[in-house]
């Protein structure tokens, strides 16, 4: 958590909250952020220049990411065309200052391997 409070999350049609270590983003997109397997699920590569990407994603019509559709991924779990993410992927009570920071980190990351 690097001097942060640990992220508070559940998952989709749980009424509980995700142990903190479990809601740790890292978990399944690595500490790189190009995504890792854990437990047979296989994180995304969420790096700010893959997201930022205009892309089909899940079957949905090209759309890239911007910071209001990435806040709205991590609290609702849906992508910037509204279909719905994986239900292994948690559903963060974060704010908006957390989620704008977030997502300027994720863009400040390297694009190349």
């Amino acid at each position: 958590s690097r001097g942060h409070p640990p992220l508070q999350a559940r998952l989709p049609a749980s009424e509980d909250d995700l142990a903190p270590a479990a809601a740790r983003c890292m978990n399944c997109h690595g500490s790189d952020a190009r995504g890792v397997a854990e437990g047979g699920v296989v994180g995304s590569d969420i790096r700010g220049a893959i997201l930022s990407r205009r892309v089909a994603r899940r079957g949905a019509p090209p759309a890239a990411y911007t910071r209001q559709s990435f806040r709205t991924a991590l609290r609702s779990g849906h992508d910037p065309t509204g279909v719905v993410l994986s239900r292994a992927m948690p559903r963060y009570t974060i704010s908006d200052r957390d989620s704008d920071a977030l997502w300027a980190f994720l863009l400040s990351l390297p694009s190349k391997p």
